[in-house]
């Protein structure tokens, strides 16, 4: 009786484990490849053929990919393109995108903006080194505080955030490809329901020490 007392918490910490291990799992098992959505610069945006969700990879653009018809430099890459294997390195999911006009408010050079979008000053990369104004693409060390520019911004997730992924629906590019780094904006861990499970199975593993504990007296 002792004995069965004290299986069930730890079957609870046991299912716990296993739940929040679950999305990691998940991922690790994710197929490769997918087809390339935005590609400038140092930046590759791809939505991964398995699951739909857009990841975005920080490469070299003299770096391969594998696609279909063999490996191809990054920098030959074209928008729609299928890559039947993943970048190198580990890419950040993304977790929205929109076509935005804004108000550039400071210049960062070489290639990061300070901009005003819908009233909100976003940090804006730009890893093509240049921006969109006035239908034209011009560096951005040479745009002013002022001026407005046409964008695709991408909002990347930051490292360690680890929510749960969903999938977007990318627009076609119009403007620049400009990265917005968000916040780290993952649930504290005392928000989560894993350390009261914890607490509970603690307590109730106490419960059954006290229970066999007075059988045998």
């Amino acid at each position: 009786m002792r004995r069965s007392s004290l299986l069930t918490p730890c079957c609870l910490l046991v299912a716990a484990g296993i739940v929040a291990a679950a999305p990691a799992l998940a991922h690790a098992a994710a197929v490769p490849g997918g087809k390339v959505v935005y590609v400038a610069g140092d930046t590759l945006v791809v939505n991964r053929a398995s699951d739909g969700i857009t990841y975005s990879y920080k490469v070299q653009p003299a770096a391969h990919v594998a696609t279909g018809s063999g490996d191809v430099a990054v920098s030959s890459l074209k928008a729609g393109t299928v890559l039947t294997g993943d970048p190198a390195g580990a890419g950040r999911p993304v977790d929205d995108v929109s076509t935005v006009k804004g108000k550039v408010v400071s210049i960062t050079p070489p290639n990061t903006l300070l901009v005003s979008v819908s009233g909100e000053n976003k940090q804006l990369i730009l890893p093509a080194g240049s921006v969109s104004e006035g239908g034209k693409d011009v560096p951005v060390s040479s745009v002013k505080a002022g001026d407005e520019v046409d964008l695709t911004m991408v909002v990347v997730r930051a490292e360690g955030d680890n929510r749960p992924l969903s999938a977007v629906k990318p627009p076609a590019q119009q403007g620049s490809l400009a990265l917005f780094m968000e916040p780290n904006l993952e649930m504290p861990d005392s928000g989560s329901n894993l350390p009261l499970i914890g607490v509970c199975g603690a307590a109730l593993l106490a419960v059954g020490y006290v229970f066999g504990w007075r059988k045998r007296v």
